[in-house]
């Protein structure tokens, strides 16, 4: 069936329109004297044979103050997460990778190598100079 051309051209405009209906329990009315055959044939080939079926339907799927609390709950749990995500995001970027982790490690164990080398021999400068002088004031 096609509804472009007409009032109910969406799914929005349709499920709005049967939600009427139901509530204003007209799904019976509208069965017996307005639809066309095509659109009871419609209706009963996706297991709509009678109005209660379809109010049923129509009822079991309706939104409730609940469904609109718990999806607007949901969409600020969604920000948060999305907040949450920039946030991760943007300390991993300022994270170094494997490699250049392992790569800093190599420059620093080089350096404090070095250092310790050079301080070593500052040591055993210092001691050595200490038992030069501790000679020479001896004698």
């Amino acid at each position: 069936m096609d509804l472009t051309h007409t009032e109910l051209n969406s799914p929005y405009k349709l499920w709005q329109r049967l939600d009427y209906l139901a509530a204003t329990d007209s799904i019976q009315i509208k069965l017996d004297s307005v639809w066309t055959p095509e659109i009871k044939e419609l209706l009963v080939t996706i297991d709509f044979d009678n109005p209660q079926k379809l109010t049923a339907f129509i009822d079991k799927n309706r939104l409730t103050e609940t469904d609109s609390t718990d999806f607007s709950k949901s969409a600020a749990v969604n920000k948060e997460v999305e907040k949450i995500k920039k946030v991760k995001a943007a300390y991993n970027a300022n994270m170094f990778s494997f490699d250049k982790q392992v790569n800093f490690a190599g420059w620093i164990l080089g350096i404090a190598l070095v250092v310790l080398f050079g301080l070593g021999y500052l040591f055993y400068a210092i001691g050595w100079s200490v038992r030069i002088l501790k000679q020479k004031g001896l004698r």
